[in-house]
């Protein structure tokens, strides 16, 4: 889309600001960047009017795994369990060429994930990292991206290792300035104590977030309690010794309110218990929803009312695409909508947009069109019907994203 520069109007059959109801024949003026005005005044400057579209804060995608953005559908069949499926992650891993040969592989996974997300109307991102962000500054899109460096500890003598690699991580970061550092110590079975320790100190010190699965699945459950389970015969073999450590989840949790601000991925199997530590310090610790790869687990239910009654910050994610078809933020809310039709439509909208800048730390500059914030907005068609609530329009619909604006450009 070619807009005026630097200020300039947009004209749309709806806004939604997400922070205020959406807004009929609405106008959005932006000025070097960022959002001027919202509302239906009369513009002070050259406008286009973008005909039967929304035009909605740009998408979220709280939590993605980048690398696997070559497949052309999940790995595995739906239903499949988690450790079934994570022995097939580490076959697509080992089945890439090696050293400087796999590197590339990723870094072009990576960039292929990124536009897929900005044409699927994503503006900001929590990537999982699983090594080095391959990204130069130079090749990095027009997108806000999170990098959380994985951490993946089964003996003891990785702890040197994540050390040197989170340093790394913090340096790169500081050097570049195109991505922002976080810290995901992977998941209560593959990291040990003390490295989830060193995770949690570095997310405090460095005031960066922490993202880490958790209650995703029975299996990790059952592995929590006992000892034992798939996920203990998936682990034989990849550790030197049986550690001990929190054998609940709410140990966990506990544990990570020492973090600057923590993303809980998936909370599958949260009970009352642990949603109520959540509860208890909403201010810096979040969920994050992954609907589409939830059902293609087949899952229970994702306790997504207990959640949101609960006031947890709820954000959405699309994991990536080893469990899912694409990277469409707007096709999880869809779902949602679909999934959980006694929600309210503006909050899930929300999910996807204005809590997921939240969980990550950056509601304050992006996640609705509120004036003085980043002009981060997607156009989105809408059907040529009439509709009681506007959301409906939005995400009842399969409409598709027209142009993502970064920046207002």
């Amino acid at each position: 889309m070619d807009l005026p520069t630097p200020r300039y109007g947009l004209k749309a059959r709806y806004l939604f600001p997400v922070d205020r109801p959406p807004i009929a024949d609405g106008l959005l003026v932006v000025d070097r960047g960022r959002i001027a005005a919202v509302g239906v005044a009369a513009p002070d400057c050259e406008t286009i009017d973008l005909g039967n579209v929304a035009l909605i804060p740009g998408l979220v995608n709280a939590h993605v795994h980048l690398e696997f953005s070559d497949l052309a559908q999940p790995l595995g069949n739906a239903g499949i369990r988690l450790p079934e499926w994570i022995r097939l992650v580490l076959d697509y891993r080992a089945g890439r060429a090696p050293d400087q040969a796999s590197q590339t592989t990723v870094a072009r996974n990576v960039q292929n994930g990124l536009a897929q997300s900005i044409r699927h109307g994503t503006t900001l991102l929590g990537e999982i990292s699983s090594g080095d962000w391959p990204l130069t500054s130079a090749d990095h899109p027009p997108i806000d991206t999170v990098v959380f460096r994985e951490v993946i500890c089964l003996r003891p003598q990785q702890v040197a290792e994540v050390v040197d690699y989170l340093d790394r991580h913090l340096r790169a970061a500081a050097a570049s300035q195109a991505w922002q550092p976080a810290v995901s110590p992977h998941a209560p079975f593959t990291c040990r104590p003390e490295a989830l320790q060193l995770a949690i100190e570095t997310s405090r010190r460095h005031r960066i977030p922490l993202a880490m699965h958790l209650a995703e699945s029975p299996e990790e459950i059952q592995w929590m309690k006992t000892g034992g389970g798939p996920l203990a015969e998936l682990l034989e073999n990849r550790q030197s010794e049986t550690y001990t450590g929190p054998t609940t989840v709410r140990d966990i949790l506990n544990q990570l309110t020492r973090a600057h601000r923590t993303l809980v991925i998936h909370g599958n199997y949260l009970n009352d218990e642990e949603i109520q530590t959540v509860a208890a310090v909403r201010d810096r610790m979040s969920l994050v929803y992954c609907p589409r790869t939830h059902s293609y687990f087949q899952h229970a239910t994702y306790p997504l009312p207990r959640l949101l009654d609960a006031g947890l910050t709820v954000a959405v994610g699309t994991d990536g695409r080893g469990s899912n078809p694409d990277l469409s933020v707007l096709a999880e809310l869809r779902h949602v909508a679909a999934e959980h039709p006694q929600l309210p439509l503006d909050q899930i909208l929300k999910m996807g947009t204005l809590a997921g800048a939240t969980a990550l730390g950056v509601d304050h500059r992006c996640g609705s069109l509120t004036p003085g914030k980043h002009a981060h907005f997607a156009v989105v068609s809408l059907p040529e019907i009439d509709a009681e609530d506007p959301h409906e329009l939005l995400l009842h619909s399969d409409t598709p994203v027209q142009t993502t604006i970064f920046h207002g450009s």
